[in-house]
């Protein structure tokens, strides 16, 4: 475990280059660091985000017995149809915002919407914490490639178990990617 002292400045955190090995390396310095955590948090949240859409549009229905795509139509209102402007789709912060409601109709967006989120979050932030502390994984690029192994897994797990929750149904689309 580094001590405060090794740790760089937070400024100098946003200046490595990522696709270099000394910048690897650089990274290793920061790995265990508090913006870091937030980052990978954040990024937990993004797919948390992505993850609802998968978990309501994957499973199929009457309408559409293979499911949804997740790239069309985009984000919208169930009820009033509009489109989710870019400003009201960051994660956690917008259901915040705008109390849990569609901007135009004020209709009430489901919890769960925030509790995949913020599910998401945590997940990505224990498979980071996980991946960064394991004793089999002696360098960086190690610990970086478990990290997208357990994300990936959770990320996986979490899509599953509401789609089971919502439907009684786990879809071979999800489970096959995660063999």
């Amino acid at each position: 475990m580094l001590s405060l002292g090794q740790l760089r400045p937070p400024y100098q955190w946003f200046r490595i280059h990522l696709f270099s090995v000394t910048s690897l390396e650089a990274l290793a310095t920061v790995a265990h660091h508090w913006l870091t955590y937030a980052f990978v948090v954040f990024l937990g949240m993004l797919w948390g985000s992505f993850g609802n859409v998968c978990i309501y549009r994957w499973p199929p229905t009457d309408e559409f017995p293979k499911g949804r795509s997740v790239v069309t139509p985009p984000s919208h209102c169930f009820v009033c149809k509009a489109n989710v402007k870019w400003y009201d789709n960051f994660p956690l912060l917008s259901y915040l915002w705008l109390r849990g409601k569609c901007r135009n109709c004020k209709t009430e967006f489901s919890p769960r919407y925030l509790i995949v989120e913020a599910l998401g979050g945590v997940l990505f932030g224990l498979a980071w914490w996980a991946a960064m502390n394991h004793p089999e994984f002696t360098t960086f690029n190690e610990r970086l490639i478990g990290f997208v192994v357990y994300a990936g897994f959770s990320f996986f797990i979490l899509i599953v178990t509401f789609i089971d929750l919502d439907h009684m149904l786990i879809l071979d689309l999800v489970t096959y990617p995660s063999v």
